[in-house]
């Protein structure tokens, strides 16, 4: 294992594709931070120098003229500490402000972005460990439609349907939609044909799966 070294923070390289976007307000945060209070904690490289985790921290540290950066080889198998001599949390003061700050950036400073997370996902990357799959869900929600279980095409036997089918404009794919006009309920899957309005065709949207000239709607 080499010994620390320093390097110039414009050598390191952010991850392009970071899947958190962040916010003003949380990068403004971060900057009155490290103004006011200095480096805290440290950012997270990989072998290659580029940024896995701390990739605003860096952004905003170079803006403000934080340029040396003290690189500590490891292989993981150790924690890394970051000391500050010049603070001391059974006092009033800084220190105390670091951990507030340090926790209220962290929420604050947190836009996923879906398009990419949705990439990541179906590039095989897994984050069942840290986000349930109900919760991963309810993230993507706005990116991919339902699926609806199916239904016994006889159960509707009788009822009057009118299905139009259209096409509309969505960040990964084409999605059909159906426009109905029915007023039963399937009793097998318990699909509701009784309101009128559009349901989303049972289909996968993949984050590959598009080009411009296909999403543009018809």
């Amino acid at each position: 294992m080499t010994k620390p070294r320093t390097v110039k923070a414009s050598t390191l390289t952010p991850d392009p594709a970071n899947a958190n976007r962040g916010t003003e307000r949380g990068l403004r945060m971060l900057d009155d931070s490290l103004r006011e209070d200095g480096a805290g904690r440290s950012i997270l490289l990989d072998k290659n120098g580029l940024v896995i985790a701390g990739n605003k921290t860096l952004e905003r540290a170079v803006d403000i003229g934080l340029e040396d950066v003290i690189v500590v080889p490891s292989d993981g198998t150790k924690l890394i500490a970051v000391q500050r001599m010049d603070l001391d949390l059974t006092e009033p003061g800084a220190a105390r402000r670091m951990a507030y700050r340090d926790n209220r950036v962290a929420e604050v400073d947190l836009d996923w972005d879906l398009e990419r997370l949705t990439a990541d996902l179906a590039a095989g990357v897994d984050l069942s460990s840290h986000r349930p799959e109900t919760e991963l869900d309810a993230l993507l929600g706005s990116l991919t439609p339902p699926e609806f279980q199916e239904y016994d095409a006889g159960s509707f036997d009788g009822v009057e349907e009118e299905w139009t089918e259209i096409k509309f404009r969505v960040p990964l794919g084409i999605v059909p939609l159906i426009e109905q006009q029915t007023d039963r309920i399937c009793e097998a899957c318990g699909y509701n044909q009784k309101t009128k309005g559009l349901a989303l065709q049972r289909m996968a949207v993949l984050a590959s799966a598009a080009s411009e000239d296909e999403l543009r709607a018809e």
